[in-house]
């Protein structure tokens, strides 16, 4: 994904987001090695959330979707360590696809 599709995802799955009533945290949250793409609340749980673009004709890599939701797991987990949280988590992916940026899915991991 190229930084113009990059921003558009970003905003595409804020907006979905927000319209569904959750409440952005941060946005590119990163610790090391550890990274994660949005943190945003809803309902008192806090949403550890990748989001995965597939290019309008392309195909989804399932090998590099599973690596993804394994790292961001780990980078809910320094998160977590870092802010000495302990309420409810949710680890959280949303899948935007092609050029016009829907949003096809939103679900945990």
């Amino acid at each position: 994904m190229n930084q113009t599709q990059r921003r558009s995802a970003f905003k595409a799955a804020r907006l979905y987001l927000e319209m569904r009533g959750h409440r952005l945290l941060e946005q590119g949250w990163s610790s090391g090695r550890h990274k994660i793409d949005l943190i945003a609340t809803k309902n008192n749980v806090i949403e550890f959330i990748n989001i995965s673009y597939a290019p309008e004709n392309g195909n989804v890599d399932v090998a590099e979707s599973a690596r993804a939701n394994t790292k961001l797991k780990m980078a809910e987990e320094a998160w977590v360590t870092d802010n000495k949280f302990s309420g409810t988590t949710a680890t959280m992916v949303v899948e935007i696809l092609g050029d016009s940026y829907a949003v096809l899915s939103f679900n945990e991991v």
